[in-house]
């Protein structure tokens, strides 16, 4: 069975990657994890 999700490259400035490299370091995720759930959370946020 295929997964249904797409892959996503972003281009960030590396002030940006840093700080959120640090902050998943905080919550003892990956930076691609946290991202992940940066997104999904915002996305919540602005669902009516």
């Amino acid at each position: 069975m295929k997964r249904l999700e797409k892959r996503v490259s972003v281009g960030l400035p590396l002030w940006l990657y840093d700080a959120l490299k640090e902050l998943a370091e905080e919550n003892n995720r990956s930076l691609t994890g946290y991202i992940r759930r940066v997104l999904w959370q915002h996305t919540e946020e602005k669902k009516l």
